[in-house]
């Protein structure tokens, strides 16, 4: 039996609510920097509170190519492919550095909510006499609706875009178990290395739990309005919690140790098990 190999992070990618790329976000850390601000993305009047863990400044167009992928990528997505994007970049990984068949991708993501506009006009038209006809749904939907709607908001996406990005055609995967998608993700990157099916893995994951029907949602929910305490994320006795962006979305690159590289190792791996549920990770 072959000996398991040690697997090494060489490269990693922030976009979070704290800075963008891993000098800013680590900047942010040191100087103990806060993340809640007032929301921009949308008007929260009504919907509940006004603040939350947003992450501002991002602009996917700096990073994307070819741009008119965007018009496929919901903000998660976008997050996601910068994320990993810049991840590859801190690694050195050349476009030739690594046998395409050899690199593969394991991507965590959560459930990726439509944004209003892309159904208003569709839902309008289904509308008689202020009450929703499912009847007149489908022909409405049909012609109001992107054709390509659908792949803005399926979680396995970011992993696609990733592999299309960087040619990678080894093993792809994509876990979608709430907060606990990334850690799995990372922890199934590792694995794959582990058991010899990929030299190189990308992995991390992505989430945006800024939205307007998440703000909506979150009226049945204890999500903290006060102003005059910090919610403090970290402390077993609180019972509050603030909309965020999660980490935002950040990416990182496996290689196993032995493996000639380009770049320094962020972080040594060693063997770990990591299993479990949303509920229970």
């Amino acid at each position: 039996m072959s000996p398991v190999p040690d697997v090494v992070i060489t490269g990693l990618g922030v976009v979070s609510p704290i800075g963008i790329g891993t000098a800013a976000f680590w900047n942010s850390m040191e100087g103990q920097a806060s993340g809640v601000r007032r929301i921009s993305a949308f008007d929260t009047s009504g919907i509940g509170p006004d603040f939350g863990a947003e992450v501002v400044d991002f602009d996917a167009k700096e990073f994307v190519k070819p741009r008119k992928s965007l018009k496929v990528m919901s903000r998660d997505i976008q997050m996601g492919v910068v994320a990993a994007s810049l991840a590859t970049s801190e690694a050195a990984l050349a476009p030739q550095g690594v046998d395409p068949e050899r690199l593969g991708v394991v991507f965590g993501a959560d459930m990726i909510h439509c944004e209003p506009e892309d159904i208003a006009n569709a839902y309008r038209r289904s509308m008689v006499d202020g009450r929703f006809d499912f009847r007149l749904w489908g022909k409405a939907a049909m012609e109001e609706i992107y054709p390509l709607w659908m792949l803005k908001y399926l979680p396995n996406m970011p992993a696609c875009h990733i592999a299309i990005a960087h040619d990678a055609r080894g093993p792809n995967n994509s876990h979608s178990l709430a907060e606990a998608s990334s850690l799995m993700a990372l922890g199934e990157a590792v694995r794959v290395i582990e058991r010899g099916d990929a030299d190189v893995m990308i992995g991390g994951g992505t989430a945006s739990r800024i939205h307007p029907v998440l703000w909506v949602r979150s009226m049945l929910q204890e999500v903290t309005r006060r102003r005059d305490e910090p919610v403090r994320c970290l402390d077993l006795g609180e019972q509050r919690f603030v909309h965020r962006l999660a980490l935002g979305s950040f990416g990182c690159i496996y290689y196993p140790a032995h493996t000639e590289r380009h770049a320094a190792v962020r972080i040594d791996l060693t063997r770990d098990l990591i299993v479990g549920t949303a509920d229970t990770a």
